[in-house]
């Protein structure tokens, strides 16, 4: 359903993105599949950005259960991503670089969300907003625009981490 979604109109960008454990797993057929998307998104002349996920929260059973160290899966997600990128010509969003970041400063300590240990928190779906919007645009983000709930203090350290790496 998705492929025929995306052949059906002419996108500039398509964002591919991953569960998070099969890059690091599974990354032959992690980046087989990206091989088959790209080579059908070609048809339609967009851009591939693949959309680069992050190592679930370091002390948190999830990360656990997978038998991998924090900076494990980070290292393994990056590989697999810029292998996967190296392969077929599409462009990483470093999403989950910046997040390593940002989490091994200690800067700020909540883009997980607490319920899951996984997904993005309001500022963690904020930083990887800003990182596509980067690697869309090569723009700077400081001085866009953000959700109420992510204070100044993230969104400075979100926007600063952001322009000085991607």
């Amino acid at each position: 359903m998705a492929i025929s979604k995306i052949v059906s109109y002419e996108w500039d960008y398509v964002i591919l993105q991953e569960q998070s454990l099969v890059p690091c797993t599974d990354k032959e057929k992690f980046i087989a599949t990206v091989r088959k998307l790209c080579t059908m998104i070609s048809q339609v002349g967009a851009k591939v950005i693949l959309y680069e996920t992050w190592a679930y929260r370091r002390d948190s059973e999830k990360l656990a259960s997978t038998g991998m160290t924090y900076d494990e899966m980070n290292r393994r997600l990056s590989e697999a991503y810029n292998e996967a990128a190296e392969a077929t010509g599409a462009v990483v969003a470093r999403v989950g670089d910046v997040f390593a970041r940002i989490m091994n400063s200690g800067n700020i300590t909540h883009l997980i969300n607490q319920n899951d240990n996984y997904h993005p928190s309001t500022s963690g779906s904020y930083l990887a907003a800003c990182v596509i919007f980067r690697t869309i645009t090569g723009k700077q983000t400081i001085g866009l625009p953000c959700p109420s709930n992510v204070s100044l203090y993230n969104l400075s350290v979100i926007q600063k981490v952001t322009d000085s790496f991607v």
